[in-house]
Formats: structure tokens, C-alpha cells, sequence
């Protein structure tokens, strides 16, 4: 009995012994095609939970069956597996995957693969944005995004729309998506950015994609990301574009025919005076008799003297030849020519990757007087200086100039109210009784202001002393930026599984706005012209710092964030308005006699957060997510808001039950709840009441100009999703 006790104890010590032998440990590193250290990539023993992470220095080290498989993964590069074969060492080179690298969507404060995003959020990549052929991005959005609608006020090239998303959020606060360039809040315009430097637009919605964003995350995000070099290719791009812009969209059929306009305006009045009791043969003759007074005696026609113009059969004279054709409608819109022209320079090497670019727009609007015109440039560097080591910086700068036209509601300042509701018969320039245009002392054809430049003519029924052609030819307005923004960003591995980063940006923007209105007509005439100039500055500074952790143990992938952000917003203005300019030509106020106005004025917005998010994963199939973030603001007495989410996700498509089914690629469920802030409310100190210095010409005094509310807050918003 003991000699079979013994026996059986020896022979379980020598199974043991032999599937001990069968493992061994196995070493390597994990380089990209360069060369360069891969941190941070998976290695998991194929049919096992047993797996672990490359460290600084791209290396591993686990324990493995001899005649195992190791399955070597990471985020824009292909899966490479490897066979054991009884090596102790292994060197393992990854291939940047272009398909993997479009899974790979921009998140709040870094980047995950599409499949494993809880969240809602869509991406745009750079093909849509280049082939739209937008003077901005925000244009360039329109259509591409399920529940993002692009909002322009303004038809004016290089105009920024508003990005909103599923729907209006806020009666009294902003209503617009934030926008994030690289990974920081942007305060500048859309449209000075050269779309051909962007690399992709992930759009988040709600609120597990955007608690990270805290105060400012209620109405969406948009983040933009620029392009970079790739390590293992060296590109020169040079791109020129041509086209013509025309009036999309044609107006709604309206009289536009001088006679038709003339007989139409008989016919009412025809009716008018037989509402008043006249018979049809008086209501005729009285209408044909009055027909031009009612249109301010305006006759585009030669008619023979003592005829009338429209007969009291309600048909224009038989002999009235054209005197003038000369409509707003005709002379508001034009064809237009567009051109751009691109060239950029990437490349790097095992060590640092750049990308260069610089671009140029020339954007004719089809409306006169409107155009646009953008000088870009960018220099985008990173470098590997260690393997725990990673620096890198981007800068861009851009000068745009933008001449305008008045869109406001007014008739004679809008031309597409103009074109529409302004008579055919109304002409652009003066003409005499012949039909011959009048010309000033200058040689120069005399607008027509409504006033008698057209010969028997005394006042125009509709805007006297107005042209909106004269306007738009003749006064200016005009707005120069200058935009230079920067991102730089160091970032440390240590201990394996962590990652240290700090990101700084600084935002410039100025705006010279140049208005004047010229002494030929309209508001500028009666006050000898009228000039405005104003300088307008921002500056804007982020600072963040953030302390990640990823581990994979076999089949469970943990991620996890801590982090700090500080973001301070200045502005500075200074403009001033004179009249009665000696030279007619020049804007500028040295030029000016009579002081209207000088204004300037500063203000400052601080925000700063502190957050945390975790992700977990199993086998890729089960996700849980959750985000934190405790923001303080300048805007509130009560400063302090606390924002969060939670997700989960179920990859069905993953399960064994679902591998063998062709009609479904990739098949997930999730859900989220969460809070999400909005303090862009009011002005920038909305707690307390504000008053206006005033001046009687003797002594100074002050008047209320809003009234505060020290319980004002956040606007808070609970979304599921």
C-alpha cells in the first residue's frame, strides 16, 4: 500500500515537473519599421489569459508555453503574431496600418480605437473636409455628422458658422459646440485655419465623451486635429485649385420686367380707386394719369409727349422705347473666381517626424464688394529625445483680410433685401431725359440717391439718400486678423504602465477693423464721411498636465486618468470714430476733423478643473467607462461645479455565438448617463452690476448698464444616451 502511495506521488511530481518545463521565459522588444521603440503595445500568449505590456524601452518579458503563439497589438499598427519555437529572445517589428489608423478616434485628452468608445461621437476625416472645398472648416462640417447643424448668418466668405449640436441647449447661454484644436480649447476663428492642414474632426455628443470638458461640454465638442509627419515616409505636396463661384440658389419668381413692373402697379391702383366708388372707366383713365407719381415719376421709357405710359387699357404704350435697364438686381451679383494653392513638406526619421505647410486663398464672393483672402502657414515637430522621453510643438499662424458688405435687416444696406424688394424701374446711376448716364466732375458716373439725379425725377418713394451699390463699391469695411496659435507638449513613461504629460498653449489673435463711409452718399454724405477704427486682442493660455495608466492582464484592459487644467482667457480693444475727412479716399482717423468717440476696454475669463476618468475592458466585449470633473470659473460668486458620466458597452459581434455571421461586421450596444455644464452665460462677470461712465459736456456721471445676480450658476444638463 505505502510502495503504491509513493509511486503515485512520484508520478503527479513528474506531470508537474514536465508542464513546468514547458514554459519558459521569454524576452524581447517591440520596435515600429524605423526602428524606434514601441511603448505600450500588448503581448498576450495566444489561448491564454497570460499577458503584459512593452515598457519604456519597448521590451517584455513573460512566462509562455515553448511551443506557444504570442499575439503583439497596438493602437495604428498591424497585429503581428509570433511563434515561440522555443526562443527565449524575440525582436518584433509593427507595420503602421492605415486601416487601423482610421479606427483610431480623437477622445477628451488623448485617442482610442473606435471599437472601444462608449460614447457617441463621429468622425470626419481629411478626404471630406479637402473635397468640400470650404473657405472653413465649419462649412465644411455641414452634412458630415448626424445631428450637427452648421448655422451661418452670413453668407461673406470666410465667415464662421455655428456648430450646433442636437439642437438648441440653452435660452440664455451659448448654444455652440466647443471647439478643441490638438487637445486644447480654442477661442479663434475656424476659418483661419488651412482645412488642408487638418488630419480629422471627431465630433462627441454626449455627455461619457465630453464630462472631461466639464463647464464647457454642454452643447458638444468638436476637436480638430492637425496633420503630423509619419516616420516612415517623406512627402512634398504641392496642390492649386481654380474655380468660379456663382449664386447657388436663384430667387423666387418676382417682377423683374420694367413694363410688367409699371403695368402691375396700374392694375392696383386701377382697383384701389374702384374700392373707393370710381367706375371702371374712371378708376382707368386716373390710374394711367397717375401711374408715375406713384413710383416717384421714375420712367424707364421714351414715351411721345402728351401719351400716357401704361394706357387705360392697362397695357404699356406701344411706343415707349427703353431708357434705362439698370436694376440693383442685376448689378448686385456677379460671377466670381476662387483660387488656392497648397504645398506642404512631411517626413522624420526613427527619432523626429515634422510637417510643414503653407497656403494661400484668394475668395471672390459673387456678391461685389465681398471677398476673402488667407496666408497660412504651420511647422509641426515631434521628437523621440529618449525612449521615456517625447517632446513636440506645433505652431501656426495666419493672416487673413475680409471685406464685407452690410447684411443687416435694413433695405438699403442688405443687397439681398435690396434685389428683392427694390422696383426693376429703380436704376443703379443717374441718367437724363435721353437715357444717357450723368457724370460728376470727375468723370465718374453719378449713383442715383433717390434725390433728382435722374432727370424728372424729385424723390424716391423707397430709401432716399441711399445706393446700396455706391455703398458697397465706395465705403469699407474691412477686418485684417492675425492668428498665431502654438501646442507644445512634453511627455514621460515611467514605471512601465504610466504616462506623464504636460501641454501648454498660447492663442493670439487681432483684429483691425477698418468702417467708413464714404462722402458720396448715405449717412457718410451728411457727415463729410464717417471713419471707425478699432484694434481687438485675445490671448488665451491652456495649461494641463495628465497622469495616465494602462495595463493589459490577459484579457483585461484597464485604462485610467488623472489630471489638471488651467485656462485663462484676456481681451483688450481700443477704437475711435471721427467725421468730416478731408481726403474722401482716406479711412484713416488723421485724415478725420470733428472727434465722435474713443473707446477702450479689457476683460479676463479664468476656468480651471481638476478630473479623473477610468475605462475597463474585457476581451474587448465588455466596457465599463466613467469620468469626473470639478471645475471653478470666474464667471460665478459660487465658482465651483462637479460634472461626471458612466457607460457601459457590450460588443456583441465579439461573442463566439456571433462569430460566423457575415451580415454584421461589428455590432455594439451601449448606453451612458452623465452632467454636463454650460457657465458661457451673460457677460464675464454676470454676479455683479455693471454701470456706464457718461458725460453731459460739464461733469461726469454713471448710469446702470446691467444688473447682476450673485446666485447666478451653472447651467447643468442631465443627458442619457
Amino acid at each position: 500500500m505505502v510502495r503504491k502511495i509513493v509511486l503515485s506521488i512520484i508520478a503527479v511530481l513528474a506531470v508537474s515537473f514536465a508542464a513546468l518545463a514547458q514554459n519558459k521565459q521569454v524576452s524581447g522588444t517591440v520596435v515600429d519599421e524605423a526602428g524606434a521603440a514601441i511603448v505600450g503595445a500588448a503581448v498576450v500568449v495566444d489561448g491564454t489569459s497570460i499577458g503584459t505590456t512593452t515598457g519604456v524601452d519597448g521590451d517584455f518579458k513573460l512566462s509562455a508555453p515553448a511551443n506557444g503563439t504570442l499575439t503583439v497589438s497596438f493602437v495604428g499598427y498591424e497585429d503581428v503574431k509570433v511563434a515561440i519555437a522555443g526562443k527565449t529572445s524575440i525582436k518584433v517589428v509593427l507595420k503602421a496600418s492605415v486601416e487601423q489608423l482610421d479606427d483610431v478616434v480623437v477622445v477628451a485628452f488623448g485617442s482610442k480605437r473606435k471599437q472601444d468608445v462608449v460614447g457617441s461621437v463621429s468622425s470626419v476625416k481629411s478626404t471630406i473636409i479637402n473635397n468640400s472645398q470650404a473657405t472653413s472648416v465649419s462649412s465644411a462640417l455641414e452634412g458630415a455628422v448626424a445631428g450637427l447643424q452648421v448655422i451661418s448668418t452670413t453668407g461673406q466668405p470666410g465667415a464662421d458658422a455655428s456648430i450646433v449640436l442636437r439642437g438648441i441647449g440653452s435660452l440664455s447661454g451659448g448654444n455652440t459646440a466647443l471647439i478643441v484644436v490638438d487637445g486644447v480649447p480654442f477661442n479663434g476663428r475656424l476659418s483661419d485655419i488651412n482645412p488642408a492642414d487638418i488630419q480629422s474632426i471627431t465630433v462627441s455628443k454626449d455627455a461619457v465623451s465630453n464630462s472631461l470638458y466639464g463647464s464647457r461640454a454642454a452643447n458638444g465638442v468638436v476637436m480638430v486635429t492637425t496633420k503630423s509627419g509619419r516616420q516612415d515616409r517623406t512627402q512634398i505636396n504641392f496642390t492649386a485649385n481654380w474655380g468660379v463661384t456663382n449664386r447657388a440658389y436663384k430667387d423666387y419668381d418676382y417682377v423683374t420686367d420694367q413694363g410688367e413692373f409699371y403695368e402691375l402697379t396700374w392694375y392696383g391702383i386701377r382697383n384701389t380707386n374702384m374700392m373707393a366708388g370710381m367706375s371702371a372707366d374712371e378708376a382707368a383713365l386716373a390710374a394711367s394719369q397717375s401711374v408715375l407719381g406713384e413710383v416717384g415719376n421714375y420712367n424707364a421709357f421714351i414715351i411721345p409727349d402728351g401719351e400716357y405710359l401704361v394706357g387705360t387699357d392697362g397695357k404699356l404704350n406701344k411706343s415707349a422705347k427703353e431708357r434705362y435697364n439698370d436694376s440693383f438686381a442685376d448689378a448686385l451679383f456677379d460671377s466670381a473666381m476662387r483660387q488656392e494653392y497648397q504645398v506642404s513638406a512631411s517626413g522624420g526619421t526613427d527619432k523626429t517626424n515634422y510637417y510643414l505647410s503653407m497656403g494661400y486663398l484668394d475668395n471672390d464672393s459673387y456678391v461685389i464688394g465681398s471677398d476673402y483672402n488667407r496666408i497660412s502657414a504651420r511647422a509641426n515637430v515631434n521628437s523621440q529625445l529618449k525612449p521615456w522621453l517625447k517632446v513636440g510643438t506645433n505652431i501656426a499662424y495666419s493672416v487673413t483680410e475680409q471685406n464685407g458688405v452690410k447684411d443687416g435687416v435694413g433695405l438699403a444696406s442688405n443687397p439681398f433685401s435690396t434685389a428683392r424688394s427694390w422696383a426693376p424701374i429703380y436704376p443703379v446711376h443717374g441718367y437724363d431725359e435721353q437715357g444717357n448716364l450723368v457724370y460728376d466732375a470727375n468723370g465718374e458716373p453719378v449713383y442715383d440717391a433717390g434725390t433728382g439725379q435722374v432727370a424728372g425725377t424729385i424723390s424716391r418713394p423707397v430709401a432716399t439718400n441711399q445706393n446700396v451699390i455706391c455703398s458697397m463699391l465706395e465705403d469699407i469695411n474691412r477686418n485684417k486678423y492675425h492668428n498665431l496659435t502654438t501646442r507644445s507638449f512634453i511627455e514621460i513613461k515611467f514605471l512601465k504602465d504610466f504616462t506623464f504629460t504636460a501641454n501648454y498653449s498660447y492663442d493670439y489673435t487681432n483684429n483691425n477693423a477698418t468702417t467708413f463711409y464714404s462722402t458720396k452718399i448715405g449717412d457718410g454724405q451728411s457727415f463729410g464721411g464717417r471713419g471707425t477704427r478699432g484694434s481687438y486682442n485675445s490671448y488665451t493660455q491652456n495649461f494641463n498636465q495628465l497622469l495616465a495608466y494602462n495595463k493589459v492582464v490577459g484579457d483585461h484592459n484597464i485604462s485610467a486618468k488623472i489630471g489638471h487644467e488651467y485656462y485663462n482667457y484676456k481681451s483688450d480693444s481700443f477704437s475711435g470714430q471721427k467725421t468730416q475727412f478731408f481726403d474722401p479716399l482716406n479711412p484713416e482717423l488723421d485724415n478725420g476733423g470733428q472727434l465722435q468717440y474713443i473707446s477702450s476696454s479689457t476683460s479676463e475669463h479664468s476656468i480651471e478643473g481638476y478630473f479623473a476618468m477610468a475605462d475597463y475592458n474585457y476581451a474587448n466585449k465588455y466596457y465599463v467607462s466613467g469620468a469626473y470633473r470639478r471645475d471653478g470659473t470666474s464667471r460665478f460668486l459660487d465658482r465651483w461645479g462637479d460634472f461626471w458620466s458612466v457607460g457601459l458597452g457590450w460588443r456583441i459581434s465579439q461573442e463566439k455565438w456571433m462569430q460566423g455571421a457575415e451580415w454584421v461586421n461589428d455590432l455594439k450596444i451601449r448606453a451612458s448617463y452623465g452632467t454636463q455644464g454650460n457657465e458661457n452665460v451673460l457677460n464675464y462677470t454676470p454676479y455683479q452690476d455693471l454701470w456706464s461712465v457718461t458725460w453731459d459736456g460739464s461733469q461726469l456721471g454713471y448710469s446702470p448698464s446691467f444688473y447682476g445676480n450673485p446666485d447666478l450658476t451653472w447651467e447643468k444638463q442631465a443627458t442619457i444616451d
